[in-house]
């Protein structure tokens, strides 16, 4: 599927006033995300999929750093700024983001967007993510289980078994991974290498 087809997927799916369908479980879900990445402040924070802007705000207001939220549907992203005006929302694709942004990241969030990708786009963002992320830069995933066919085509299984290979990189090191969270999830909480730690 090219960027642009990719995009109208998002874009049709997201006009949804909920797309998600079940918020109260989604905030229970980003409350312990924030509780696991709030262990260090950080200078920069990029949210993969901000969707409507929810855990955008959280975010903003839990005081970690600065954040940059993004997301690949305009109709999103729209919806975001409309709500919370004062965060930095960005329309964008995530296999862009060498180009979106020519800064590094101390935490990348992606939450229920790695899926989506096919495995040969998810090598080459795992490269960018490496190159966008500052030593001890941490990475975070939440990847849907599922047998099942994503928006975009791609099964959720096969995706999920291939981010796990990426996440064993040995340039990463684990700070936590759930293989499942109970929210039918798997979440994966990685941070950078530095020459000379020991891995775990």
């Amino acid at each position: 599927m090219d960027r642009r087809g990719y995009a109208e997927v998002f874009d049709s799916f997201q006009a949804k006033e909920d797309p998600w369908g079940n918020p109260s479980s989604r905030r229970s879900m980003f409350k312990a995300l924030l509780s696991w990445v709030a262990t260090r402040r950080y200078k920069r924070i990029l949210e993969v999929g901000c969707s409507g802007g929810y855990f955008t705000d959280m975010l903003v207001k839990a005081d970690l750093g600065r954040v940059w939220a993004l997301d690949v549907s305009t109709v999103a992203v729209e919806r975001a700024r409309s709500r919370y005006p004062s965060h930095t929302f960005v329309v964008g694709d995530v296999r862009d983001i060498k180009e979106l942004f020519d800064f590094s990241f101390d935490l990348i969030l992606c939450m229920d967007v790695l899926y989506y990708l096919t495995t040969a786009d998810l090598d080459e963002l795992f490269e960018a993510f490496m190159d966008r992320l500052t030593p001890k830069g941490r990475l975070l995933a939440v990847l849907h289980l599922d047998d099942s066919t994503s928006l975009t085509g791609t099964n959720f299984t096969t995706i999920n078994e291939h981010c796990k290979s990426l996440f064993g990189d040995p340039r990463f090191k684990k700070v936590c991974m759930w293989p499942d969270t109970g929210w039918g999830k798997a979440v994966y909480f990685v941070e950078m290498q530095e020459i000379g730690d020991d891995e775990v």
